[in-house]
């Protein structure tokens, strides 16, 4: 179970990192076709706010706060025991 929860936060991982390469890559054109561009040249070039008492969230932490949650606790290991149970009926044991 943890593995596959592993793999779901690697691929949200992934998808962020491509969005911003993305962005990176076709970000100036996309700035070229808006029709005000000089609203925000004051505060365009200022550097990115960094907290001074709490610590940078890590990426993979960021894609863990917004993965998918069981929100029936308990569920998926119902559903595993019935399949077994299932399973072990159709085996005649």
């Amino acid at each position: 179970m943890q593995n596959e929860w592993l793999k779901i936060i690697n691929f949200i991982i992934n998808v962020a990192l491509c969005w911003n390469l993305k962005n990176e890559i076709y970000g100036d054109i996309a700035m070229t076709t808006k029709t005000d561009t000089h609203k925000y040249d004051d505060i365009i070039n200022l550097p990115h706010h960094q907290s001074k008492t709490r610590p940078h969230m890590s990426l993979y932490d960021r894609a863990a706060q917004f993965s998918p949650f069981s929100a029936l606790t308990g569920y998926d290991d119902i559903l595993k025991d019935a399949a077994k149970q299932n399973e072990d009926e159709q085996n005649g044991l």
